[in-house]
């Protein structure tokens, strides 16, 4: 068994219901995925010393992580939706140009990520669908190259920290990371399974 792949970046604006329920909105692709990765931060072990050694021990929680996505490039409407940036309208030669503006009005929005790892387990190529429920992304470095007598591709990349959704009922107490047991044959069935963590019904 080993990892592949990764494809489908989704985000979707989350909201926080109250009384435990939260909902996404405004489901988009965040351009095309060429490398994630996440780094978690957790409380340390707490260990009852008893007879002169451990007796019992409870292990670390999450407190906080980070995930950072690299994409094939990061369009300024995409960037708008994930970083809260605003749109305004100039004149540019008596033709009206929307702008994306990041200034003190930029409210950076909490938000739903999921992404698809490519598998390949006994030569069968598998699909794991991954959701964070709630991210803020941070705003990532600008940087290009010039280019030469060959093409060396330039992608972006954005980090993003990984919180508790404010989700507790039955299921879910605060999840910071949703995946299924099993993975999917096929990607559009990942991404199904995407799309339904991310739907706009309160979970």
């Amino acid at each position: 068994m080993a990892i592949k792949g990764v494809s489908k970046p989704t985000c979707a604006d989350y909201a926080d219901k109250g009384n435990g329920k939260v909902s996404y909105s405004n489901k988009f692709a965040a351009d095309h995925a060429v490398e994630y990765s996440v780094e978690v931060e957790a409380s340390d072990n707490n260990d009852l010393y008893a007879d002169n050694r451990v007796q019992e021990s409870a292990g670390g929680m999450f407190t906080s992580g980070t995930v950072t996505l690299q994409t094939a490039d990061l369009a300024p409407e995409i960037a708008k939706k994930m970083l809260g940036y605003k749109e305004v309208t100039r004149m540019v030669k008596e033709k009206q140009v929307k702008e994306i503006v990041a200034d003190d009005d930029q409210k950076v929005p909490y938000m739903g990520f999921g992404i698809i790892e490519e598998h390949q387990i006994d030569g069968a190529t598998k699909y794991l669908p991954i959701v964070f429920p709630k991210v803020m992304f941070n705003i990532p470095a600008d940087a290009a190259t010039t280019r030469g007598n060959t093409i060396e591709w330039q992608t972006k990349e954005i980090s993003g920290k990984i919180l508790r959704s404010d989700q507790v009922d039955e299921n879910y107490k605060h999840p910071w990371r949703i995946c299924p047991t099993e993975m999917f044959d096929t990607e559009a069935d990942a991404q199904g399974y995407v799309d339904a963590v991310l739907s706009a019904e309160e979970a």
